[in-house]
């Protein structure tokens, strides 16, 4: 139901269908997936499929220590504005990206509600207002936090690179 009610999703699938895209993608063009927390590691292990952990761990890394060791290094402070870490983080190294916006929910439990509903009402049409904006929302929130990993990443590796490169 999700994909009709709300047009930025174009592709459902099963997480480790999207997972092996994702790996493939990356191996095909020799990029890196990189992610925020130990816990998106700890979800493609929570997986228990060996084959699908090594080929992510292969293609894949944790931005975040990246991110704190570019901070030590212009001595900057890591504001503690936001509960969320990524937009400290990104306002202390991109302050003008976009930081993510805040849910009602947290991701965990609106993903929660979200398979709740879709069990029981397969038509979006008969999913409840409150039910398409938690939908909603929560994609929304992805989208975002995505993109402000993106820009930090970006941000940082730049950094990095340049540091480097300068030696």
């Amino acid at each position: 139901p999700v994909k009709n009610g709300c047009p930025e999703v174009t592709d459902i699938k099963p997480i480790k269908d999207f997972l092996w895209q994702l790996i493939f993608t990356a191996m095909r063009y020799d990029k890196t997936i990189f992610y925020w927390t130990c816990h998106e590691l700890a979800i493609v292990r929570s997986l228990e499929d060996q084959k699908l952990t090594e080929a992510f761990e292969a293609v894949s890394e944790n931005i975040k220590p990246i991110a704190r060791k570019a901070i030590n290094r212009r001595r900057l402070a890591i504001p503690e504005d936001s509960a969320k870490g990524l937009n400290n983080y990104l306002a202390a190294l991109a302050p003008k990206c976009t930081p993510v916006g805040a849910l009602k929910m947290g991701a965990a439990e609106g993903c929660r509600r979200l398979d709740k509903y879709s069990t029981k009402n397969k038509r979006w049409s008969k999913w409840t207002d409150h039910q398409k904006d938690t939908a909603r929302s929560l994609v929304t929130y992805n989208r975002e936090d995505c993109f402000a990993l993106y820009q930090l990443a970006k941000r940082v590796l730049r950094s990095t690179y340049r540091t480097r490169g300068a030696a």
